[in-house]
């Protein structure tokens, strides 16, 4: 029986691949552990791994350079090519499309215009800006660069920044 007849039958298709969906898990392990290191038992019990299953696909991840392995303290912790893999998929992220059904929204609900601003030190540029639909609006054109405080929003964004960020603006 293929795939799509036992489907057609309502039948259940196994559609993750265990092996990768622990790949996975485990980088996930990283980017929510403070600590950045972890041993096999500590990867292990967090995500429900027996000891060899973990050991394995660990031992395959670090050969890829997805998960490092210090030697002297047997401890894990993410690997270098996970740089190039972000690098990549910055590179061809487009944040303004991928926000402009975001900003669409948010300005038709609340009828006033939404802009998308990145932080260069001390000031937001604006790189995306919907109007709503009322007579009123801001005339800030996409490239307009302004003081981070300027405005409510710039406050709000000061609010939430680490202390030593905090400080460099304020």
């Amino acid at each position: 029986m293929t795939v799509q007849e036992n489907r057609k039958k309502g039948g259940n298709t196994r559609t993750k691949v265990p092996a990768v969906e622990h790949a996975a898990k485990i980088l996930l392990f990283f980017a929510n552990h403070d600590a950045g290191t972890a041993n096999l038992t500590e990867i292990c019990q967090a995500l429900g791994l027996y000891k060899s299953r973990g050991h394995a696909i660990l031992k395959t991840m670090a050969e890829y350079g997805l998960i490092d392995r210090d030697e002297a303290t047997k401890r894990y912790s993410l690997g270098p090519v996970l740089v190039l893999l972000s690098r990549k998929f910055l590179k061809h992220l487009d944040i303004r499309e991928k926000a402009l059904p975001y900003l669409e929204t948010l300005a038709r609900e609340t009828g006033c215009t939404a802009l998308l601003g990145i932080i260069s030190e001390e000031h937001l540029i604006v790189i995306a800006k919907r109007d709503g639909d009322t007579h009123l609006g801001i005339t800030i054109e996409v490239g307009h660069r302004f003081h981070i405080t300027a405005g409510a929003h710039g406050k709000a964004i000061v609010s939430f920044l680490p202390g030593e960020a905090h400080k460099k603006i304020m």
